[in-house]
């Protein structure tokens, strides 16, 4: 098969607005989940650790007064 002269090209994409919008949604699905009362999976030092809702919401607002 013959490669075309002008390839497409693919658009210049803006990688940083790509890795927040992923982390927003990640975001909101670990506080959703802690909001109907299930625990969270997340990874810590190199192992799968469950958080409670109450640990999720504390680290939450730890995190939302540091900011």
């Amino acid at each position: 098969m013959i490669a075309p002269a002008n390839p497409p090209r693919m658009p210049d994409l803006d990688y940083a607005a790509i890795d927040a919008a992923i982390h927003r949604g990640i975001h909101d699905a670990v506080l959703n989940r802690a909001r109907l009362g299930f625990p969270v999976s997340v990874w810590r030092d190199g192992k799968v650790v469950m958080l409670t809702p109450e640990e999720v919401f504390a680290e939450e607002e730890a995190d939302r007064i540091a900011r």
